[in-house]
Order: C-alpha cells, then sequence, then structure tokens
C-alpha cells in the first residue's frame, strides 16, 4: 500500500498532465523528464496513475530493471495492481520454444489489459519488440468453463491443444493438461492449476489444486482459460499457414522437400520446439501496444540504457537468424518476428522518456529517431547514505526532519527495521518521529521540493536487493510421477511392479481422498493417496519386453529386493574403493571466509532457506578440504541454487584463483552471467560471458583478458573446454 501520503505529490503528478498534454501535440518529438533518481520515477508514476485513472506503459531496457520497475509500482500502489508482462526466454529464431509460465503470465497480462481499467503494465524492451498474438485473436481464444456447461471432452483437449497445451500424465507446470477419466487436469496461467470434473459431459465441479501434492485447495464456480502460445493452431490458422507455403514454393521461395517439411509440422497440429519462429505465417501479428486502450501513455525508462539494448539486439536478432537460417531456410524476416527501433519509435503520442539529470543538457540523446522536445527537471538526488553507519543516517533523519521532509526509512522485513530502530534509538541526541518501517522500494531517492525522503535498508548497509517478483517459490513436495500415463509401469516400495491406472477418489471414514490407483497380478488393487506419491516410481528397464507384475501377498517381491539390496552392496563396496583413492590424492585447500565473502553473504537481501545453509556450508567445507571436491547441488528451479554457486565462485576468486561456470545451453550462459554480474557488482570480480552471440573479436578478446588472469569468472557452454 502507500508508503507515505500521495499528496505531498500533488505537484509532481499535476507537472507529469501538463507534459502529457503537450505531448499529445507533437507527436514528432518526445518530452523528457529527467532529475528522476532512485525510485523516484516510480513512485511519481504510481501517484499520476491512482490520481488520473489513466491506463499507462513502462517500459525498460532489460529485464531485471523491468522487474524494479514493477515491484516498486506494486509495492505503492499495492500487490498485484501492476500488470507484468515478462520476456521471454528465448530469442527470436531459437530452435527452443518459449518457457509456457512465461508465455502464459505475458498473454494474461494482455488478457488483464482488455478487462481491466485503468491498468499500470510492465514490460521490458524485449518484450514490447516480439509479435504477439492480435487482441482479436486472443479475445476469441480465451473461454469460460463453469460448472453446469456441457463440454464434450473430447472437444476440450482438441481445444487445449490448440491453445499450446501439452498432453501429459500429471500436470506440474503451466502449459500442460492431463485427461484422467470423468476429470480433466488443467494448468492455465495462474496460481494454481485446475482440477474439472464431468459427468458425461457436463461439468459439475471446478476446483484449484496444490501441483506438487496433487490436493485440492478450492472449489471454483469456474475459470477462464487463456492460451499458452501466441500461436494458435485452429484450422483457419493451419490453412493460411499452408497457403502462404504453397505460395512461396510455387514462387521458388522454397524448395520442394523444403515446403513439405515445413508443411507436415503444421499438418501435425502440436506446437513443437520452436515453431514460434514462423508465427507470422499463420496470420497477422500485433505488438503489445495495439492491446492498449486509446489514449493510453508510454513512459521509456532509462532512455540511454534503452538505446545501449536497442543496440544490443539489432546485432543479436539477425545474428540468432543467421544461425539458424541453414537448418530452417524458411525462416521469416527479422522484422516480422521483432519490431524495429523505426517502427517503435513511430507509436502513437504521448510519449515520454524518464531518465537521469544528465539528460537535462542533451534530451536529443534520449531518442535519435524521435528526440526529446524539451527536458522538464524534478530535482531529486540520491540520499547518499551507505556504509552502514547510524550515526550519519541519525544526523541525516533528524536534517531531514528540520528542513521540512517527510523522512521514511524502508526495511524489507520487520525483523530488519526492528534492529535498525534499536540501533537508531542507541544514538546520543534526538531521533526523528519517523523510524524504520516495512516497506520495499528498489532505491532511495530525496525530492526537496515535494518534501519527501525515502531512504531504503538495503542501500544503507550495502546489501544484495533483488525484485521480490524474482524471489524462489515455496517448497512443495515435488511429484516424482511427473508424467505417469494410465497404463505405464510402475514401481511401489512395498508392493513391486504394478500398472498406473490413473487418479481415483476414494472415501474413507467419511473423509474424501484422492489417491493413484495400481493394478497388480490377478487384477489386484493398491489405492495409493498422493501425500505418499514418493513411495512410487516410474518403471525402467533396458529391456523391450513387458514386466511381470508382481503377485499381492506372496514372498516374489521380497525376493527380488533382496537380490537387488546384494547387488547394491557389491557396488557399494566398488565406490568406496573408487573413493578411497580419490581422497588419497592432494586436492586444493582453500583459506577460511575472507572479509569480502562475508560481505557478499550479508549483502544477500533474503534470508536463507534451511536447505540452501546446509548447501553453502557443505560446499565451503568441501572447499576448505584438501582432498579432491565430489559435490552435486540438486534443487528444482527457483530454489536457490544460484547463490550457492555464486558464494563458492567468490570464495575461490577472493582466494587469487579463475572459475569457469559451464552452462548447457548459450541462454542460460547469458542468464547466469547477467545474474553474477549484478550479484559481483559492488565487489571487485570481474565476469566475462564467452558464447557465440559474441563477435569473433570479441571472443578473442575475452578469451585472451582470461589467459592474463583478468577474467576471475568466465561462463560459458562446454565450448570453453575445447
Amino acid at each position: 500500500g502507500r508508503i507515505v501520503s500521495e499528496e505531498v505529490l500533488s505537484g509532481g503528478v499535476a507537472r507529469v498532465e501538463s507534459v502529457l498534454e503537450r505531448a499529445a501535440g507533437f507527436p514528432d518529438e518526445i518530452p523528457v523528464l529527467s532529475g528522476l533518481h532512485g525510485a523516484a520515477a516510480s513512485v511519481l508514476l504510481a501517484a499520476w496513475h491512482r490520481r488520473t485513472g489513466r491506463t499507462a506503459l513502462i517500459v525498460a531496457p532489460e529485464r531485471e530493471a523491468a522487474l524494479r520497475l514493477a515491484d516498486d509500482l506494486d509495492s505503492w500502489l499495492g500487490t498485484g495492481s501492476v500488470i507484468y508482462l515478462p520476456q521471454q526466454d528465448v530469442l527470436a529464431f531459437d530452435r527452443n520454444s518459449p518457457d509456457p509460465e512465461l508465455v502464459g503470465a505475458f498473454i494474461q497480462g494482455l488478457d488483464r489489459l482488455r478487462e481491466e481499467a485503468p491498468a499500470l503494465a510492465v514490460t521490458s524492451l524485449s518484450g514490447l519488440q516480439q509479435r504477439v498474438i492480435t487482441p482479436g485473436r486472443l479475445a476469441a481464444a480465451c473461454f469460460t468453463m463453469s460448472v453446469g456447461d456441457r463440454f464434450p471432452r473430447e472437444e476440450l483437449c482438441a481445444r487445449l491443444a490448440e491453445l499450446g497445451y501439452a498432453a501429459v500424465g500429471m500436470v506440474s507446470r503451466t502449459g500442460e493438461y492431463a485427461l484422467r477419466g470423468s476429470l480433466i487436469d488443467l494448468f492455465a496461467p495462474g496460481a494454481h492449476p485446475l482440477r474439472i470434473e464431468f459427468f458425461d459431459d457436463e461439468i459439475v465441479s471446478v476446483r484449484t489444486f496444490d501441483a506438487g501434492t496433487q490436493r485440492s485447495v478450492d472449489k471454483l464456480a469456474g475459470a477462464r482459460i487463456l492460451p499458452v502460445s501466441h500461436l494458435i493452431l485452429d484450422d483457419d490458422a493451419i490453412l493460411e499457414a499452408l497457403a502462404r507455403i504453397e505460395a512461396a514454393g510455387l514462387d521458388g521461395e522454397l524448395e520442394p522437400d523444403e515446403r513439405e517439411d515445413l508443411e507436415a509440422r503444421i499438418e501435425e497440429k502440436v506446437h513443437s520446439a520452436g515453431l514460434e519462429a514462423f508465427l507470422p505465417l499463420f496470420g497477422p501479428t500485433a505488438l503489445l501496444t495495439d492491446h492498449l486502450p486509446d489514449g493510453a501513455c508510454l513512459f521509456w525508462s532509462d532512455p540511454s540504457g534503452m538505446s545501449e539494448r536497442f543496440a544490443a539486439l539489432e546485432e543479436e536478432v539477425p545474428r540468432m537468424r543467421e544461425t539458424h537460417l541453414r537448418h530452417d531456410p524458411w525462416l521469416p524476416e527479422s522484422r516480422e518476428l521483432v519490431a524495429s527501433r523505426a517502427e517503435l519509435a513511430a507509436l502513437p503520442p504521448p510519449q515520454i522518456h524518464l531518465a537521469g539529470a544528465w539528460l537535462a543538457d542533451d534530451p536529443a540523446a534520449a531518442w535519435p529517431d524521435r528526440p526529446g522536445r524539451e527536458a522538464h527537471v524534478f530535482a531529486t538526488r540520491r540520499p547518499g547514505l551507505q556504509g552502514g553507519d547510524v550515526s550519519e543516517l541519525a544526523r541525516a533523519l533528524a536534517g531531514f526532519a528540520s528542513s521540512g521532509c517527510a523522512a521514511t526509512v524502508l526495511c524489507d522485513n520487520q525483523g530488519q527495521a526492528t534492529r535498525l530502530t534499536e540501533l537508531l534509538l542507541e544514538q546520543d541526541g534526538d531521533v526523528p518521529a519517523v523510524l524504520p518501517v516495512v516497506g520495499h522500494l528498489s532505491e532511495g531517492f530525496v525530492w526537496p521540493d515535494m518534501g519527501l525522503a525515502l531512504v531504503t535498508d538495503h542501500e544503507f548497509f550495502d546489501r544484495y536487493h533483488r525484485p521480490s517478483r524474482a524471489r524462489f517459490r515455496g517448497a512443495a513436495v515435488v511429484v516424482d510421477s511427473v508424467n505417469l500415463r494410465p497404463g505405464e509401469h510402475v514401481v511401489h516400495v512395498e508392493y513391486g511392479i504394478g500398472l498406473y491406472r490413473g487418479l481415483r477418489r476414494i472415501t474413507v471414514e467419511d473423509a474424501e481422498r484422492e489417491c493413484l490407483l495400481l493394478e497388480f497380478a490377478a487384477g489386484d488393487k493398491v489405492y495409493v493417496p498422493v501425500e505418499k506419491i514418493d513411495t512410487v516410481e516410474r518403471y525402467s528397464s533396458d529391456r523391450d519386453a513387458a514386466p511381470r507384475l508382481s503377485r499381492l501377498g506372496t514372498a516374489s517381491w521380497a525376493r527380488v529386493t533382496k537380490r537387488a539390496r546384494k547387488a547394491i552392496q557389491a557396488m557399494a563396496v566398488e565406490l568406496l574403493q573408487l573413493y578411497a583413492e580419490r581422497e588419497s590424492r592432494p586436492g586444493r585447500a582453500f583459506p577460511p571466509n575472507g572479509d569480502l565473502l562475508r560481505s557478499l553473504e550479508e549483502s544477500f537481501i533474503y534470508e536463507e532457506t534451511p536447505d540452501q545453509l546446509t548447501a553453502i556450508a557443505d560446499v565451503k567445507r568441501d572447499m576448505e578440504a584438501a582432498r579432491p571436491m565430489d559435490r552435486l547441488v540438486c534443487g528444482d528451479v527457483g530454489y536457490g541454487k544460484t547463490e550457492v554457486a555464486m558464494r563458492a565462485a567468490f570464495k575461490a576468486v577472493e582466494s587469487g584463483h579463475q572459475v569457469v561456470v559451464l552452462c548447457p545451453t548459450t541462454l542460460l550462459a547469458h542468464q547466469h552471467g547477467e545474474t553474477f554480474a549484478e550479484r559481483f557488482r559492488d565487489f571487485p570480480a570481474s565476469v566475462a560471458v564467452l558464447s557465440r552471440f559474441r563477435s569473433a573479436a570479441e571472443q578473442r578478446e575475452i578469451a585472451q583478458r582470461a589467459r592474463e588472469g583478468a577474467v576471475d569468472v568466465l561462463i560459458g557452454t562446454h565450448r570453453l573446454l575445447s
């Protein structure tokens, strides 16, 4: 919610509205709001949006900057108020499809823009540049399923496939559905998947459930189903794509075998990997701005960073296309998938640049294609309070109060607020009446004209801060039998080999429970509660023949497990001998933690999970031992493995060593490069990424710097080893 009264910002809001009115009259020029330091731009726009009720889209150069903007706006307006539209996790023309969860969240944002008014939306430059589904196509693709509706399940499954959903045995992530007798489990964009129960073709219940435990959460009257792909593979789209391919073949643009290959992929009506690169074949496309209502405002954050990012994308996208053109010679032109700088510059007014004070001297630097008409300077500054000197903070707060500024110290959690309050109370002299409160902003600022001063604890203590939207999700039981299909062989730890027959609901002692139904020899059945799903695993063997089902009530499975235990014991002896030999060899012992590593750890803004702390301690102990290290850190996406790796890498760098980080894909290497660089930004550790996205000259320069010891952490794919 609101951290301070927005009345103090009324003058700034009036100036923004005045600038927007003038911008509408000069479509060829974009005014600049400069001097907005820290989170001042976010706070000003939040107050403007609440006061005027106008819809706006704010564009940041990079994903992390967009996350910070959305987080700051949410902190001011209230959680969930801001529509965040995430960019895809793959570049245009990549042979891999984007993550359905990200695409689903983006499409959910587009749907909210259509349904909600007014709206405040945030995206990155990549999110704005990508071609997306048209408003009309999206409206036609969405549908609602309510209790009492009749919906043939076969038709529903076909429709879900058109919208990008994949059929699986058990849903675990966005973009999946599973048909289970009278039930359909569906993971549409949102917090929880849906479980829809039918009687014949009539929907009798709609519930949300936890994907990890498979337990029901809430009953619903109905649910809105959205696509998880911008590519809708219905009959009309497929016919249009085939017609375009036929025309291209007749014009000689495609060889016969190339045309047949592409036609076969499309006629399958399956969202195969990388098919999104052919989006223009299937009909008209749109930009995010096409989904905004008339009169919506467009704000460009950090024009300098935007210009740099434009330049980088103008190199990366054509390079990616050229890389894959030899495999897919029918790829569309870059401009058909990614909007050009000129196309975005021609978007309708009103548009405004949000920038630092440096643009006041050169507003034309904001945008080479559409220079700023004039700079409207807002006299904000950074608090300049860093280093953790509490006495300095107390004096600054007293100074703010004496000058008429409403001073607020924002802490990321209650524990930090309590700690800082105690430290301030220990200082000599008067303490300002405003003491630390819990609140979230990426950066503080001082705005004398508005009588406002905001200080953040993570800046004051020089601690690492990342948007709350990037935090990992709470842990849940991971279903090991994900993607099991009815009829597949499974192994139960106690009963042996059986057939998985799907999920069933049974009543036990007047309580309804969801269970896995397993069938064994002679038709015997066992119901396994979903909370004990860890006792069931998929059967795996290198033999083609189907295994013999175990017979319940006999000792046959016990004999099998006894033989297996003996084989495992023999393997254990062999492994013990191998590891004993490894232990006897000398290793490199790293020194204990230094001051820099302790500072890095203290800059981590979130409380580590118990598993994270255990992994970090184990890795450090391994590194400090004089024996070869051999440790696997395993965890699901978003559970904090990268932080463990970054601390280990920094420990090595602090002791004078270089570190190589190997990634399975080029995109992941770039993502890790951004993460490592941001995490080590305030520390003496240089990070470089070596990949095919770099030019040959850049690759040679990075390799030479690494050989000279000028690169502390080198990140790339297995090509680093060649």
